[in-house]
């Protein structure tokens, strides 16, 4: 079993895993309610790394107050929360696995009662699940976040992180802009699939101007969304 490639090196550009294990984002609820990294927060992912994986990925930080699906979500839009994020990167080095962390927004996956407003989606269409009235984003909001994600991205590699991982999955912002099933606009972030990838892409490019061409970047995204006009792996 020892010498099957699961537990072989892998390399990520210049980052190198000691395995090909990676534990990914999971919400872990040990965060307080003000996006305070707490000490059962830092214990939850050093025993994650101490478990041998070659990467662990720290759950979804939110780039923007809005952006929180959750009270007990991580956050990574303000520089006080550098500096839990730093301490659980330190504790999952020190246990020999690659710290990397997930950034994101909500989009219209999110309430007025956690966030005090109303959520921001690609189109006036309120998240089916949660309802409620949303705010679409204007072009001069879009590039606002794509700015935050950016900001994110550098609060990231500060901290300790090797690999950043974009959550473009699960019905949130990013895959509300992929997708036809909640993207209907009409401008240059919407229409064909050119259009809808566009704020992802921009994104990506961003994150890639900010921390140069070595620095790792991975994109998490739902491949079939099971809903008309959604995602499909064609």
């Amino acid at each position: 079993m020892k010498n099957t490639p699961l537990f072989s090196p892998f390399e990520i550009r210049n980052v190198l895993l000691t395995n090909r294990i990676v534990m990914p984002a999971l919400a872990s609820f040990l965060i307080e309610d003000d996006g305070t990294i707490t000490e059962k927060t830092v214990e939850h992912y050093r025993r994650r790394a101490a478990g041998g994986p070659g990467m662990v990925i720290v759950e979804a930080c939110a780039v923007s107050p809005e952006g929180v699906v959750s009270a007990h979500q991580a956050r990574i839009y303000h520089d006080r929360f550098m500096e839990g994020l730093s301490r659980i990167a330190r504790a999952m080095k020190a246990e020999g696995a690659v710290p990397a962390v997930q950034i994101h927004h909500g989009g219209r996956q999110t309430s007025a009662r956690v966030i005090g407003r109303k959520p921001l989606a690609p189109s006036p269409l309120p998240c089916p699940s949660i309802r409620g009235e949303v705010e679409p984003l204007t072009e001069e909001g879009i590039r606002d976040l794509i700015k935050k994600f950016g900001d994110a991205a550098e609060r990231a590699a500060a901290a300790g992180f090797e690999l950043i991982e974009i959550h473009g999955a699960h019905g949130y912002l990013i895959n509300q802009f992929l997708s036809a099933f909640s993207n209907i606009r009409e401008d240059g972030y919407g229409g064909d699939i050119s259009g809808r990838t566009r704020f992802a892409r921009e994104i990506v490019e961003e994150i890639r101007g900010r921390l140069g061409p070595e620095y790792p970047i991975s994109f998490k995204i739902s491949a079939q969304e099971f809903v008309p006009g959604g995602l499909t792996v064609e």
